[in-house]
């Protein structure tokens, strides 16, 4: 069998409902690296908020940001932050409708607005985080890799015109924004081809809107059993549950564990 790269999504993948992983999740990536696959997560955190995750599974591999930045064997090897430009209309036009903005470099995260909205609140809280601290200017002093912006479906229209970014919606009111064309999907080729794996050899697990392109792109697409219809619909199997082994379940069918 080819060795494979096989990427997991965090949050609703990886993370059960109650925040942490399936022992039989566990036992399958021990599996899975005995066996010499490449494991990586792919996910919308930065380094700060995925770090934990990543020291408990042990990958040496790692998609950050939605596809902004990838690491190898812990070295950044791609790179893909927002424009000075684009940020600073997405700042006019956020202030202008008075939506909260957060910005995300690779190590660190600050919210833009001084005070702290219901919507923001809501969104972060639903993975486990909460607000960040207070920094109007962060996107001047340093590279942002993502932004986050918080408004309902009723609103989608403020952005409508904004052509520098991509809008890819994680929550009911919150929204990440990130680099014209780019996506987890984007990423995965550029650290397959650095591992030496081609992308047919390429697996990946997940269940947000955020990881649509990546499970129709890989050469085998696993949604779990929590993500939505328009998810599912993308890959090429829907295992069960992130509450119900689904990783354990869908390896296994695979005959990878």
């Amino acid at each position: 069998m080819n060795r494979k790269l096989i990427v997991f999504d965090i949050d609703g993948t990886l993370l059960n409902s109650q925040k942490e992983i399936a022992v039989s999740t566990f036992r399958s990536i021990e599996v899975l690296k005995e066996a010499g696959h490449h494991l990586a997560i792919a996910t919308g955190r930065n380094y700060d908020l995925a770090k934990d995750v990543v020291k408990a599974v042990g990958f040496d591999h790692y998609i950050c940001c939605n596809g902004s930045a990838a690491f190898m064997n812990h070295q950044l090897v791609h790179s893909q932050p927002l424009t000075k430009d684009g940020l600073e209309r997405l700042v006019k036009i956020a202030d202008q409708a008075q939506l909260d903005l957060i910005f995300q470099g690779l190590y660190g995260m600050r919210r833009h607005n001084e005070v702290v909205g219901e919507k923001l609140v809501s969104a972060m809280t639903s993975f486990g985080s909460g607000a960040p601290e207070y920094q109007a200017d962060f996107y001047q002093q340093e590279d942002v890799y993502q932004a986050l912006t918080f408004h309902g479906l009723d609103q989608e229209h403020i952005y409508e015109e904004f052509t520098e970014f991509d809008f890819v919606r994680w929550h009911d009111v919150g929204v990440d924004v990130i680099p014209l064309g780019g996506s987890k999907a984007k990423t995965i080729p550029i650290l397959a081809n650095k591992l030496g794996i081609s992308l047919e050899d390429t697996i990946a697990f997940g269940d947000g809107e955020n990881d649509r392109e990546m499970l129709s792109l890989v050469g085998h697409g696993v949604a779990m059993g929590n993500a939505s219809p328009a998810v599912q619909a993308c890959a090429d199997e829907v295992t069960t549950s992130h509450d119900e082994d689904g990783i354990y379940v869908s390896l296994r069918k695979m005959g990878l564990v």
